[in-house]
């Protein structure tokens, strides 16, 4: 039985992978938001720090 992925609801019809229940890969993906976050507040003219 799969386990439950905080990131999308489970249902009979959605299963979730095996990958989704690693909590590295759970912390990545919340990295992931974190940086898209800070990256879009940055002004123009810092592509070199979104990079």
């Amino acid at each position: 039985m799969p386990h439950p992925s905080p990131q999308r609801p489970t249902t009979p019809d959605v299963p979730t992978l095996d990958h989704e229940r690693l909590r590295v890969y759970q912390s990545a993906l919340a990295f992931d938001r974190l940086a898209v976050t800070l990256l879009r507040r940055l002004p123009r003219g810092c592509a070199g720090l979104s990079d």
